[in-house]
């Protein structure tokens, strides 16, 4: 790669995607270990934590850039080359990151306000127990405890009508909170942020540090939220998802697997890899 003016950038969302059921992604390891040899640099896209995301991180041979809660929290190693152009000084786990404080007690407060006004019924996060989240998710408490570690988004689980469900949102977008569906939570956050946006931000980050390389971005997705990603990436993949079906992305160059989480990801990038080496 170090020749070519053309460079690789793998963006990716991890549940039922790069990660299997068992949050594992062993099944990836050959499309893990190759991009890693060619020096392809590798991102999580996540709605999760960052504590979450670090935990996975270490699982790898090389740290990836993190996009943490919905593309509100950057995180890169702190050699990476991007790292310098970081505008913070907050380092957590060998990471330099960027969030934005006070978001995500703004947002509880604010709909804790709204149920309380109109008998809304759903749980939030910062309702549940580390062990109802366990319950919910399959994540054992440790992990269930590091997923509730959030900065600027709130999970919920909506448990009233549609018609209400209506009402809620366009009483949150008043307010400037937007809904974002996960692949088994509605995300709550600030208006203007989502995937697509965290990954256009490490594009341009990565742009800064060396002007004269030109990043192609593949995205891997597999639900609604991943959506925004996938219309701004070069070369999208879908990764079809059991519950609640494949992705449908209105893009001549979108990829489809034919196979589930880990299985589909691998699948999906050694094909890419196999029919794209001209761009590396």
């Amino acid at each position: 790669m170090m020749n070519n003016p053309k460079h690789i950038v793998i963006f990716t969302d991890l549940d039922a995607c790069l990660l299997d059921e068992s949050y594992s992604f062993e099944s990836a390891n050959e499309a893990l270990e190759m991009i890693s040899q060619m020096g392809i640099p590798l991102v999580f896209n996540s709605s999760k934590t960052l504590d979450e995301l670090f935990v996975i991180a270490e699982r790898l041979k090389e740290a990836p850039m993190l996009i943490a809660e919905n593309g509100t929290t950057l995180a890169v190693p702190v050699d990476s080359p991007i790292a310098d152009a970081f505008d913070s000084k907050e380092i957590i786990s060998g990471y330099k990151c960027i969030y934005s404080k006070g978001a995500l007690k703004r947002i509880s407060e604010i709909i804790n306000i709204i149920r309380d006004e109109y008998n809304f019924k759903f749980k939030a996060f910062s309702d549940m127990s580390a062990l109802e989240i366990s319950g919910l998710t399959g994540l054992d408490l440790d992990s269930s405890q590091k997923a509730k570690n959030r900065f600027s988004t709130e999970p919920i689980i909506w448990e009233g009508t549609e018609d209400d469900w209506d009402t809620f949102k366009g009483l949150l977008a008043g307010l400037s909170i937007q809904a974002v569906r996960g692949g088994q939570f509605i995300h709550l956050m600030d208006i203007g942020y989502d995937k697509g946006l965290g990954m256009l931000n490490i594009l341009s980050l990565l742009k800064e540090s060396d002007p004269s390389i030109e990043w192609v971005s593949v995205a891997l997705g597999d639900s609604p939220n991943d959506i925004s990603m996938l219309l701004k990436a070069d070369f999208p993949i879908v990764i079809p998802n059991r519950k609640q079906g494949t992705l449908s992305i209105d893009m001549p160059n979108c990829y489809v697997s034919d196979l589930y989480s880990a299985q589909g990801w691998n699948e999906a990038i050694m094909n890419f890899l196999n029919t794209n080496l001209k761009i590396i």
